[in-house]
C-alpha cells in the first residue's frame, strides 16, 4: 500500500465509522482525526475527499482538495465550491479565466490535502435541496478537463443512455 492510498484507506474507515456518519460536525471531526494520524506516523501520504451530507430539505457539502457542483433540475448550479488547487482558487478570484485554467501546467496541484500541515476544511450549505438537484463529486480529472457549465449541462433529465454516452465519452478522453 503506497502513502496516498493508505491515506484513502484511513479516511474512507473512519467515514464508515456509524459514530462519524451523522452529521457534517462529524465528518469534518473524522478528517481531522485522520490528518493528525498521518502527520504523526510521517506516512507522507494525503487524500483528497468531498462529501455531502442531504438531510432534506438542506445539504451541506464539506470538501479538501476537490470541487463538487449540485445542479438544479433545470440545469442551473446551485453550488459549485472551489477546488484547493492554486489555479481553483486564482480561478475563483477572477484572475484566471476558464479557458486559461483548463491550459494552466499547475492546474491539478494541490494546496489541500489530509496529510498536510494547516490542512482546512470547507463547508458549504445548500439551504434548499430539490427532488430533481444533482450531486456531482468528482476528482480533478473531470473539473480539469471539462467547464463547470459542460458537466452542468449534461444532468438536466438526461436519459439513461445518455448519462452512459457522456460517461464513456469523458472516460475514453
Amino acid at each position: 500500500v503506497g502513502a496516498g492510498e493508505n491515506a484513502s484507506q484511513q479516511t474512507v474507515k473512519c467515514l464508515a465509522n456509524p459514530s462519524f456518519a451523522a452529521d457534517i460536525d462529524s465528518v469534518v471531526s473524522c478528517r481531522q482525526a485522520v490528518n493528525t494520524a498521518l502527520l504523526q506516523g510521517g506516512s507522507g501520504g494525503g487524500a483528497t475527499i468531498s462529501v455531502v451530507v442531504i438531510q432534506r430539505p438542506e445539504a451541506t457539502a464539506t470538501m479538501l482538495g476537490l470541487g463538487k457542483l449540485i445542479v438544479s433540475g433545470d440545469g442551473r448550479i446551485k453550488l459549485a465550491t472551489i477546488p484547493h488547487s492554486i489555479i481553483g482558487v486564482v480561478l475563483s478570484s477572477g484572475e484566471l479565466d476558464d479557458k486559461m485554467a483548463m491550459h494552466h501546467a499547475f492546474r491539478h496541484v494541490m494546496q489541500n490535502i489530509i496529510g498536510m500541515p494547516g490542512m482546512w476544511v470547507e463547508t458549504a450549505e445548500l439551504t434548499q435541496f430539490d427532488n430533481l438537484d444533482t450531486v456531482i463529486l468528482a476528482s480533478d480529472v473531470l473539473w480539469d478537463n471539462l467547464y463547470r457549465g459542460e458537466v452542468g449541462g449534461q444532468v438536466v433529465h438526461p436519459s439513461l443512455e445518455e448519462v452512459a454516452t457522456f460517461v464513456l465519452v469523458f472516460l475514453s478522453k
